[in-house]
């Protein structure tokens, strides 16, 4: 499967990692992500524990044309649900990853980000 196109990858915005301590104490690690594609969609996903949400919004990152930083260097993405997008000065939560893998491999081609 050939990378999503740069053409279609024209957006960026911020992934605020968060996590939590053997206290209970969050702490925040705020990525850049560049060379992504937001898109508005109304979608009816199933959470872990098996209810529905409401996704308003679908983030895709793709392995090889996005890029994920943190301050200056690139870094592998580590998305997981609950974590803050921040798109166009929108905050948006994580509700379902949706790594979509190479056709007959293990390897991940892009993530699909359901996000409210």
């Amino acid at each position: 499967m050939k990378p999503i196109p740069l053409k279609i990858l024209n957006q960026s915005c911020t992934h605020n990692s968060i996590t939590k301590d053997n206290w209970g104490a969050e702490t925040e690690t705020e990525y850049a992500l560049t060379q992504v594609y937001f898109e508005v969609s109304n979608q009816i996903v199933k959470s872990k524990d098996n209810t529905d949400i409401v996704a308003s919004s679908m983030l895709f990152f793709d392995m090889v044309n996005s890029v994920c930083k943190l301050a200056t260097v690139i870094t592998s993405p580590n998305f997981a649900e609950d974590d803050i997008i921040t798109f166009n000065s929108k905050d948006y939560r994580i509700v379902k990853i949706d790594p979509i893998h190479q056709a007959d491999t293990t390897s991940i081609h892009h993530y699909e980000l359901y996000l409210r």
